[in-house]
């Protein structure tokens, strides 16, 4: 993982994504964290399987070093195309995964 000007992050898959926005407390959950990040070629053909190594790295190159203890939950938000935390944007293209923090600073990913 290469990190480019202006806070971009490349990814092992080519794409490039930039940090917009990170919120504690998910749902009433303070041990939770979103770190929401954009790639604006990001679109309808999401093909997630090339994609979870690159949210899976996020969690832990990204949120991981960012985070203090006591967090138990990170959840990786990437949309083509920021957007208001929690309103619904049907016209945006977003996926999210959610990630168990564990033992030694490990991402375990969680199904929601």
């Amino acid at each position: 993982m290469n990190r480019g000007a202006g806070g971009e992050v490349l990814l092992p898959s080519g794409r490039r994504v930039r940090l917009f926005e990170v919120v504690r407390g998910l749902a009433g959950a303070p041990e939770s964290w979103a770190f929401r990040f954009v790639d604006a070629a990001l679109g309808p053909e999401i093909d997630f399987e090339a994609l979870e190594p690159d949210l899976a790295l996020l969690c832990r190159e990204i949120a991981l070093p960012a985070l203090g203890p006591g967090v138990g939950r990170v959840v990786i938000s990437l949309a083509d195309r920021e957007t208001p935390f929690g309103a619904p944007a049907p016209e945006a293209v977003q996926l999210f995964e959610a990630y168990r923090v564990a033992g030694e600073g490990s991402c375990e990913w969680e199904p929601f």
